[in-house]
Formats: C-alpha cells, structure tokens, sequence
C-alpha cells in the first residue's frame, strides 16, 4: 500500500466516530427475552448466540411500527443493528419483518422436524416452540387477509375460502398445544401423536395457500 493510501485510510479511521466502525447488521432468531435486564438473546443465522443489551437509545420496530422490548417475543425473525463498542452489544435497531410466507413454511417445517424427539421434562419449551409458530400462522394470515382486501372480487372469494381452512386448522392446532401444560408422563406420546398430525395439516394446507397466493 502507497503511502499516500495508507494515510488517508488512518485519517478516516480517525474521523469516524468509534460508533460508526463498530457497528454490524445481524439476522437471526430470538431465543430469549430477559425484559428486567433489558436484553434479548438472538440465535444468527450463522450459528452464533448473542447477548444483546437494548436501552433508551435503541430503536424497536416490529412490522414498521415502533415497539417496546415488550413487544418482542422469543422465536421471531430479527434483524439488528449492533454497536459492539468496548465489547458490549448494544442495540441501535432491531426489526422484526412481516412473516413471510417462506418464513412461515420453514419454521412449520422445522419445528415439526424438531418436536419428534422432545420428552415430557421438556414440555414446557415444547409448549413455547409450538405458540411460536402459531403466532407466525396468525401473522400470515392477517398479511393474506391485507392481500385479499386488495384483490378482485374473484380473487377476494379465493382468498377467503384459503383463509377459513387456515383458519380452521389452525385453532385445531392451537388446541392440541393447549394440552401441553396439562399432559401427563403416561400421555406424551399419544398427546405428541396428535399435536404432530395437527401442525402436520396446518403445514399443508399453508404449502398450498403459500403457492396459491405467491
């Protein structure tokens, strides 16, 4: 590197706040929310677990609206903008985006994929897990129900008749997760049995609603 280079590279490194340098964008999933610390716990789509520390100055968006920390739940899909100085996480921006549908088909996907080998000691992350991929549901049906508000009359009809059988399978589902708390060591299976089928469903008739309505 010339000498002239090397110098302006040093003056701008000088010039630019710490902030600045130290800054990076991060895309993962919530895996905690510790609301009295004032942190939240993102799983990146790297593999990595981060502690990040929010405060006054940390901007909170969930669907393009300003939110509290308590607004922000474990299992969403963020992405944040992390000011690492002196070796602390510090939030700047954390953005929660509308489900997508392919946000929606693969967590349906993994998540059925995941609960196969939970045991009942695990119930209650279990029980978690599943109330975290109802929610995505209910936040692509509502984006579905904006998609039909939109569209043609034909379209509209389309749409509604997608959004009643989602519906339908849905609340289906939410009842069989309901039992979680209440099951007992002799039930798991059987209760694990049914909750499966239950998403199972849920996840094919969202497949088809997904390709329906690209």
């Amino acid at each position: 590197m010339s000498r002239p280079t090397y110098a302006i590279l040093l003056v701008a490194a000088l010039v630019l706040p710490a902030s600045a340098q130290d800054r990076e964008t991060i895309t993962g999933h919530i895996r905690d929310v510790r609301t009295a610390d004032r942190q939240v716990v993102v799983r990146t789509d790297g593999g990595k677990e981060l502690v990040l520390r929010v405060d006054d100055r940390s901007r909170l968006e969930r669907e393009g609206q300003p939110v509290g920390l308590d607004r922000i739940e474990k299992g969403m899909k963020v992405r944040a903008t992390v000011d690492t100085t002196g070796g602390v996480n510090r939030v700047v921006s954390l953005n929660v985006p509308a489900a997508t549908a392919e946000d929606v088909r693969n967590e349906l996907r993994d998540t059925l994929q995941a609960v196969k080998s939970y045991t009942f000691q695990q119930r209650d992350e279990y029980g978690k897990r599943l109330q975290g991929v109802l929610q995505r549901v209910d936040e692509r049906i509502d984006e579905l129900k904006r998609q039909a508000a939109q569209s043609g009359a034909e379209a509209r009809k389309d749409y509604a008749e997608q959004i009643e059988q989602l519906r339908q399978l849905r609340d289906r589902a939410r009842q069989q997760a309901e039992r979680v708390q209440a099951a007992t060591p002799g039930a798991w299976d059987e209760l694990r049995n049914g909750v499966g089928a239950a998403f199972d469903d849920l996840r094919k008739a969202f497949d088809r609603a997904a390709d329906r309505f690209r």
